[in-house]
């Protein structure tokens, strides 16, 4: 199963529902809305792919599961490409 954490010099910052990552090393932040904090919170938990997109379905009934797991999957291509997480085997 893997894990997702934060790449070296990325912190995070509240904002509001939100969440900002801060790229320390390269001055630059991405800010995630409320469902991509909820997302990334359950992905920095441990929760495996297929727990998150279960209880996601429970927490946003009116959005499809299809349309659900491309969101978390593009979450998590998206923070990966901006090395700002990366897997580890847990």
């Amino acid at each position: 199963m893997l894990r997702y954490r934060l790449c070296e010099g990325v912190d995070t910052q509240t904002l509001d529902d939100g969440l900002l990552l801060l790229d320390l090393s390269g001055n630059a932040y991405y800010a995630l809305n409320a469902s991509a904090r909820w997302f990334f919170e359950q992905l920095r938990s441990g929760m495996s792919e297929a727990a998150i997109l279960n209880a996601a379905g429970t927490r946003y009934q009116s959005i499809s599961s299809e349309k659900l797991a491309s969101d978390l999957r593009t979450l998590i291509t998206d923070l990966e490409s901006r090395h700002l997480i990366r897997a580890e085997e847990a």
